[in-house]
Parts: C-alpha cells; structure tokens; sequence
C-alpha cells in the first residue's frame, strides 16, 4: 500500500514538474528569479540523503536524471506547491 501512495506522490510530483518547466521555458527570464530554489536543490543534493534518494526515483521515474537549471527550479517549486516540504528560517520539514 505504501508503494502505491509513493507512486502516486510521484506522478504528482512530475505532473507539476512538468507545468512548473512549461512555465519556465515560456518565460526564461523568470528563471533569474529563482537562485534560492538552486542553491537549496544544491544544499540538499549534498547534504540530505532522503532528498538525494527522491531525485533518484524522479530520475528514475522520468527516464532522465534532472541536470539543468530549468529542471531544478521546476522540481523545487512542484515540491513547494505540493507540500512535500517546508522551509522555515532555513529549516527543511519533510512532509511524507
């Protein structure tokens, strides 16, 4: 039952991945507005191993790894809007 919960997280999570990059590649200069949601993606790929095992099944689940700036932020704002985290006075909540 888990899994299943987990997966449909997942889409979820890609399903607005895949808007939020719309958006950006419509509007590239929007991406300069977003430096926060890189350095943190970056933090945390360095320092969190539960985000790092996410990207994996993103990666995973997308066929593709996330490699460009545009992906970054996209997969920052999905997790945002989608109440996977939160971040207060730089403190990351896992919300599972």
């Amino acid at each position: 039952m888990q899994t299943r919960q987990t997966n449909s997280k997942l889409m979820l999570i890609l399903q607005t991945m895949d808007d939020e990059y719309g958006k950006l590649y419509e509007n590239p200069q929007s991406l300069y507005e977003h430096c926060q949601e890189i350095d943190l993606f970056d933090k945390l790929m360095l320092e969190n191993a539960d985000f790092q095992a996410m990207c994996n099944e993103l990666a995973a689940a997308r066929g593709d790894f996330i490699s460009s700036d545009r992906e970054v932020v996209a997969l920052m704002l999905a997790l945002e809007q989608n109440g996977i985290f939160t971040e207060t006075k730089g403190t990351i909540t896992w919300v599972h």
